[in-house]
C-alpha cells in the first residue's frame, strides 16, 4: 500500500506544491482545529478591540486636525476637549490595556498551541500509528510544525501592526505617556509581536518533545515565555538601545525638573524630537562628570547650570535606528525559534515513537 501511494505521489502534476503537502495540511487541521479555533477566536477578540478602539482614536485625531490642534501643547480654546482624552481620558487606559493584550498573545500560543503539539500524540501514543504510514514521522513533523508556525507569525504580525495602527494617534498626541521606543510599544511592533509569538510556539514544541507530557510542557513553557517577556521588557530592551549610543549636550533636557537621577547618573529613558535617550548627566567645564550632591542641587535649581557653566550631556539613538533594533530583536528571537524547533525535530528522529 506503502508503496502505491508513493508511485501516486510520483505521478503526480508536478506542480511547485509538492502532492502530499495538501493532505498532511488537511491530516494537520484535523488534529488541531479545536485549539486553531480557540486561539482564532482569542486573536478576533483582540483584533476587535484594536479595529473598534482605533476607529474612536482616528475619529478624535481628525477631528483635532481639522480644527489645528495637532500640537499637543496647544490647550486653548475648542482644542482642549478634543486634546484632553489623550492626556487624561480612555485613550490612556487603551493603550496599557492593549500592551498587556498583546504581551498574553505569544504566551498563549505557546502555552496552547506549541506546549501540546507533540506532547499530546506523545501521551496518547497515537505516534506509534501516525508516524509509520507512508508520510514518515520527519515529513509529517516538519509539515505540522512549519505550517502552524507560519500562521503564528502572520497573525501575530497583524495583531501588531493593528495595535500600532490603533495607537498612532495616542502617541501623537498623549504628553509623554506613549511613545514607540518604550518597552511596551517596542515588542508588540508587528515585527517584534511576530518574532515573540514564534519563539514562545518553539518553545511550546521544545518543551512538549523534551516532557512528551502535555501538563509538564505547558506548565514549561508557561515559565519559560513569561520570564524572556518579563526578561525583555525590563532588561534586554534598555540592553540593546544602549548600543552605539551618540553623545551630545542637551540644555532642554538639563532644564527639567523631573529628570530623576541616582548618584550622578540620569536614566533618561524617553524620547526628545524623536531621539531615544538614554542617559543623561552633568558636566563641568573640562568635561567632567559631576558629583552626585552637585547634580542634586542643579536639579533643584537649573539656574545655576548657567553661574556654572555646566552642560547637560545625554547619550541617545537617531530616531532613523528604530526599525534596525526592531529587526534586530525580532531577527534574533526569530533565529532563536528556528534552532529550537530543529532541536524539537531532531529529537523527534532520534526518539522512538
Amino acid at each position: 500500500m506503502t508503496t502505491l501511494a508513493g508511485a501516486r505521489e510520483a505521478s503526480g502534476t508536478g506542480g511547485w506544491r509538492p502532492p502530499w503537502l495538501g493532505r498532511l495540511s488537511w491530516v494537520t487541521w484535523r488534529q488541531h482545529r479545536a485549539t486553531l479555533i480557540g486561539l482564532a477566536g482569542f486573536a478576533a477578540l483582540i483584533a476587535a478591540v484594536e479595529l473598534v478602539s482605533g476607529i474612536r482614536v482616528h475619529s478624535l485625531w481628525d477631528s483635532a486636525v481639522r480644527d489645528g490642534c495637532v500640537n499637543p501643547t496647544n490647550w486653548a480654546g475648542p482644542c482642549r476637549p478634543l486634546l484632553s482624552p489623550f492626556d487624561v481620558g480612555w485613550p490612556l487606559s487603551y493603550g496599557y490595556d492593549l500592551g498587556q493584550l498583546l504581551a498574553l498573545l505569544p504566551i498563549a500560543i505557546g502555552m496552547f498551541l506549541g506546549a501540546p503539539l507533540l506532547a499530546r500524540e506523545y501521551a496518547s501514543h497515537t505516534t506509534r500509528f501516525a508516524w509509520t504510514q507512508g508520510a514518515g514521522r520527519t515529513r509529517l513533523t516538519v509539515t505540522k510544525v512549519v505550517l502552524l508556525g507560519l500562521a503564528v507569525l502572520v497573525v501575530a504580525a497583524v495583531m501588531g501592526w493593528l495595535g500600532q495602527w490603533s495607537m498612532q494617534p495616542i502617541i501623537t498626541l498623549s504628553s509623554g505617556g506613549f511613545d514607540r521606543w518604550q518597552p511596551g510599544l517596542f515588542v508588540t511592533a508587528p515585527v517584534t509581536e511576530a518574532a515573540a509569538a514564534t519563539l514562545a510556539y518553539a518553545f511550546g514544541l521544545l518543551a512538549g518533545v523534551v516532557t512528551r507530557r502535555v501538563v509538564p510542557a505547558i506548565a514549561a513553557t508557561a515559565v519559560a515565555t513569561l520570564a524572556l517577556a518579563l526578561l525583555t521588557y525590563s532588561r534586554l530592551h534598555y540592553w540593546l538601545l544602549g548600543l552605539g549610543l551618540r553623545q551630545g549636550a542637551d540644555p532642554a533636557m538639563g532644564a527639567n525638573p523631573n529628570v530623576g537621577y541616582s548618584g550622578n547618573r540620569f536614566d533618561l529613558h524617553e524620547v526628545s524630537g524623536g531621539r531615544w535617550l538614554d542617559q543623561g548627566w552633568y558636566a563641568g567645564p573640562g568635561g567632567h562628570r559631576l558629583s552626585g550632591t552637585l547634580a542634586g542641587k542643579l536639579v533643584a535649581n537649573p539656574g545655576l547650570q548657567a553661574q556654572l557653566h555646566t552642560t547637560f550631556q545625554v547619550t541617545w539613538q537617531p530616531a532613523g535606528r528604530y526599525w534596525l533594533f526592531q529587526f534586530s530583536q525580532g531577527g534574533a528571537e526569530v533565529l532563536a525559534a528556528l534552532l529550537l524547533g530543529a532541536l524539537a525535530i531532531w529529537l523527534v528522529r532520534r526518539r522512538k515513537a
